[in-house]
């Protein structure tokens, strides 16, 4: 639908997305600005990722992965940070490299 604040789609889509794609979807792979977007709530920190997941869960997806962030690294701001869940298992966070 978008990334780094801009849409790739017209916006009158947005509640397509969020009323009928979402809810039919096993696993849902937005980005941060998707995942932002579909629930309305911003995601400042890990926690705030995890509450947007469970947002997401409660839309139908019973996994969710936010494939890239803007969440600093334990590693560093040269790694992105992709969070992902089940509704029935913990959050798994993962740390690439940034290509440059």
């Amino acid at each position: 639908m978008g990334d780094h604040g801009a849409m790739y789609v017209p916006e009158n889509l947005l509640p397509v997305y969020k009323n009928k794609v979402v809810p039919l979807a096993d696993i849902l792979t937005p980005n941060q600005f998707e995942a932002e977007l579909l629930t309305g709530r911003k995601i400042n920190t890990e926690d705030d990722a995890v509450k947007v997941m469970d947002l997401l869960h409660e839309m139908g997806p019973d996994t969710v992965v936010l494939t890239s962030t803007d969440l600093l690294s334990k590693h560093g701001d040269q790694f992105l940070v992709a969070l992902g869940s089940q509704k029935i298992s913990k959050v798994l966070s993962v740390f690439f490299p940034q290509q440059g």
